[in-house]
């Protein structure tokens, strides 16, 4: 019933908002950003195909607001791109380091055992305060406040088992987001649309947004933060990639960066991976490319 209600939403939405195409809602919507002004990429339908399609110009480009990305993006091909590149991954790709439900729960045990021994001593303390102990009642005050800190301690801890206890996880949702990506060209209508809103939806939890390029090309982003990430080779094709770290002293997670290109040319490659290096997994394994400025290094060495 959800996804009937979203679906109506959407058609509603294509109804007021102008012609998305007979496919239904695409799966970028939102998440797609011009990496020259960040802001938001606006879909136009250029006709039908070969020569037409639906396309992402980036929204300020489109209405002279001072942006110079003038590229325009196929949305099928991203789409395709960017399915193949997230189906590819093996489910351990997206265990996290520590969205474990045992370890969480471990800490949570281990949070209400520091305040039970808190409250023990709280105990011993007031009877000591009340003999007129001076020295009692000033560690009685320290140690109220610890217990007041780690209740808030353990307020947090449970609710985030609460909600690691309720979130399947991203290997749960790259499972579905399989299951309905293999599915989607055998259905059609409502069915469809509904398809393709809960795939989108499952793309938002785990990409964080897809980034348009005019040099470097379109790339999806996926932050790296506290997630332990397994690049494997895919099934078929080649797929580039680029693990991007802030300078020192940036307080900015790790991201990886996938350039959204089945099989990218060698000049494509080269220019997304913007004279910083990068890797390239195939079903034959991993390739790495060094950034020339670290060849120089190595060969000055």
């Amino acid at each position: 019933m959800f996804w009937r209600a979203q679906a109506a939403v959407e058609e509603r939405r294509q109804q007021s908002g102008g012609r998305r195409g007979d496919k239904g809602a695409h799966l970028l919507r939102g998440l797609a950003r011009c990496s020259a002004c960040g802001g938001p990429m606006h879909i136009i339908d250029k006709g039908k195909p070969p020569k037409g399609g639906i396309y992402l110009v980036c929204s300020a480009n489109r209405r002279n607001a001072g942006c110079g990305n003038a590229q325009a993006w196929r949305v099928d091909k991203l789409e395709e791109a960017l399915l193949l590149c997230l189906t590819s991954f093996k489910t351990k790709s997206f265990e996290s380091l520590n969205g474990n439900v045992v370890d969480q729960d471990q800490k949570v045990d281990a949070i209400r055992a520091e305040l039970d021994d808190l409250n023990r001593r709280n105990k011993v303390l007031i009877r000591l305060a009340e003999s007129e102990d001076q020295q009692a009642e000033a560690r009685f005050l320290e140690n109220a406040q610890e217990i007041k800190i780690k209740k808030r301690e353990l307020k947090a801890a449970e609710a985030e088992l609460g909600t690691r206890r309720s979130d399947p996880g991203n290997a749960a949702r790259l499972v579905e987001i399989l299951r309905l990506s293999t599915d989607l060209f055998k259905i059609e209508g409502e069915a469809r649309l509904e398809s393709r809103i809960r795939l989108s939806s499952l793309i938002r939890r785990i990409v964080d947004r897809v980034e348009c390029d005019p040099v470097r090309g379109a790339y999806m982003i996926l932050q790296i933060d506290m997630k332990v990430w397994h690049v494997t080779s895919p099934t078929e094709g080649a797929f580039a990639y680029q693990i991007e770290v802030a300078p020192w002293g940036v307080d900015v997670p790790p991201r990886l960066l996938f350039l959204l290109a089945k099989n990218p040319a060698d000049s494509a490659r080269d220019a997304f991976y913007d004279g910083k290096g990068g890797l390239l997994m195939t079903a034959e394994g991993t390739k790495s490319f060094p950034s020339p400025r670290h060849l120089s290094t190595r060969t000055n060495g």
